[in-house]
């Protein structure tokens, strides 16, 4: 009985051991994700922002930057993508990249925001509708061409799903860089703090959602894709999420404008009524953070139908880069949808 107890002990004692492992492996991997998320937007202040404050910085240069970590991203998780739906081949991979990052760099069917970047290229001088129309078709036949050549139980549907979710990852950096670069009469016109609003109500909301579910979950929010979330932790991250939107937002938005979220938009809102503003703001906090939400949930699905546990195992304790950005990339993708339409 005694030696029994004792097995119990020491079980209990590695077990609570390395769950301290883990979470101290993930607050340093964690740390190094935050740092480069700064340094990232950084590239983003000093395109936009450095005129404003008489910097001598190549504002050319810093958006080629912010342009290339984003080309950099777009390539490692389009590969982890590609590789758990069945793609696992090289010849397969770089084609499949490639034409994805085409597709970022390229407007998509219509030049709605400019950049330095498109200015160089004199885009708006030759590119046409059917340049996105063309790439789009011959992207997708290929994906389907490949897929007989895997080995995946269910090659045509993992085609369709590496074209859909592949198409929400580069709208979702398009919309990134588009936030991050477009400017308007020489300064921002969505600024960075944008980048820096909607990252926090995300952040946010996972991690208050986690937090309140393993605290007050009872009523399984999705139990045959990701078992361990709640609605109760649902509920818990949008408020939270919600709440560091609109304070983020707020001050900004009434007394500092040129640093609040989507500068022109919000403010042409402003104009119209001062509560009409503030509310857009909260309306737009909430829609984020279910947004990301969702986004967790699209691809814990896509994961459960792929059969794996990580897309990669590329970041310690946290996975592969898709699986610490898919709920960016979703929101994102929402995010360039609407910055068509505004």
């Amino acid at each position: 009985m005694q030696k029994t107890h004792n097995k119990e002990e020491v079980k209990t004692i590695n077990t609570s051991q390395n769950r301290l492992k883990d979470l101290k492996t993930r607050v340093i991997t964690s740390v190094f994700i935050v740092i480069f998320v700064c340094f990232y937007i950084m590239f983003s202040v000093l395109s936009t922002e450095a005129g404003k404050f008489g910097w001598e910085i190549n504002p050319r240069i810093t958006s080629y930057m912010f342009y290339g970590l984003g080309i950099l991203l777009i390539i490692a998780i389009i590969y982890e993508l590609a590789k758990s739906l069945g793609y696992k081949k090289v010849w397969m991979q770089i084609p499949i990249i490639i034409f994805a990052l085409t597709l970022f760099y390229f407007p998509f069917f219509s030049i709605i925001n400019k950049n330095i970047i498109y200015d160089d290229a004199k885009v708006d001088e030759w590119f046409g509708w059917w340049f996105t129309l063309a790439i789009l078709f011959a992207y997708l036949f290929m994906i389907c061409i490949f897929s007989l050549f895997t080995k995946a139980k269910h090659a045509k549907i993992n085609a369709l799903l590496l074209f859909a979710y592949s198409i929400v990852i580069i709208l979702g950096f398009k919309a990134f860089s588009e936030i991050g670069l477009t400017m308007f009469d020489n300064s921002a016109k969505y600024g960075f703090i944008t980048l820096i609003w909607i990252w926090a109500i995300v952040i946010f909301s996972d991690t208050f959602a986690y937090l309140g579910g393993s605290k007050f979950g009872k009523t399984k929010l999705a139990p045959s894709i990701s078992p361990k979330k709640s609605l109760e932790g649902a509920l818990i991250g949008t408020a939270f999420g919600t709440v560091t939107g609109i304070l983020i937002a707020i001050f900004p938005f009434y007394f500092a404008p040129e640093f609040g979220p989507f500068y022109i938009d919000f403010q042409s809102v402003k104009n119209l009524s001062m509560a009409a503003g503030g509310i857009l703001i909260a309306l737009f906090s909430i829609l984020i953070s279910i947004l990301g939400q969702i986004g967790d949930l699209m691809f814990s699905w896509l994961k459960r139908f792929a059969d794996i546990k990580d897309f990669s195992s590329v970041i310690p304790a946290h996975g592969g880069i898709l699986d610490r950005l898919d709920s960016f990339v979703f929101v994102f993708f929402f995010i360039f949808i609407i910055i068509q339409i505004i």
